[in-house]
């Protein structure tokens, strides 16, 4: 993982806790937001972590909230895939 991608979590990470939100359930929901995507596929390691990623479903991220989610993505160029 490059400094670049750590960083970007590092402050992701304080977005959600700003959203009282566990960051997967934030990174969920913004991927369901995305234009042209109906659906993700996304495991959990316990029926726990299951119910939580179900709950991204509902979580609306405020237009504020993405362009913030969006400002920290600039310039982060994600891993290839199989890295």
């Amino acid at each position: 993982m490059t400094d670049e991608i750590l960083v970007a979590v590092q402050k992701l990470g304080a977005l959600a806790a700003e959203l009282d939100v566990p960051l997967a359930r934030l990174a969920l929901a913004w991927v369901l937001g995305r234009p042209g995507v109906s659906g993700l596929i996304a495991g959990g390691s316990s029926p726990a972590q299951v119910a939580q990623n179900v709950e991204a479903v509902d979580l609306v991220i405020p237009s504020d909230v993405l362009a913030r989610v969006d400002e920290i993505l600039v310039g982060v160029e994600p891993l290839p895939v199989g890295s």
